[in-house]
Formats: structure tokens, C-alpha cells, sequence
């Protein structure tokens, strides 16, 4: 998957979040991060876990 592949929400138009979606879904990296936003991309085959900031 690549940069330009990716699809996109409206809701979410953060070029540099993007960058690293692509980048994580490329590489098969899980991506964690307390931004529910990334969870739109899991079926992008992007690997999330949610970390909750306490």
C-alpha cells in the first residue's frame, strides 16, 4: 500500500498522519497511537492499537 493508494477520509485530511499510515501499512508495523482517527485504517490492513492516555 502506498502513499497514494491510500484511502482517505474527510474527516481526517492530516497529510503528515497519512505519510505515516502508509508507512506502517507498508512496512507491517503496528501503529499506536491515542488518536481513534487511525482505527479508519484498519481496513487498509493497517495494524492499530489504541493506547489510552491515562
Amino acid at each position: 500500500m502506498t502513499y497514494s493508494k491510500l484511502s482517505t477520509s474527510e474527516s481526517h485530511n492530516d497529510p503528515n498522519d497519512h505519510v505515516i499510515i502508509s508507512q506502517a501499512i507498508t512496512e507491517r508495523i503496528t501503529l499506536i497511537s491515542s488518536d481513534h482517527k487511525f482505527e479508519d485504517y484498519t481496513k487498509q490492513k493497517l495494524s492499530f492499537l489504541f493506547n489510552n492516555r491515562d
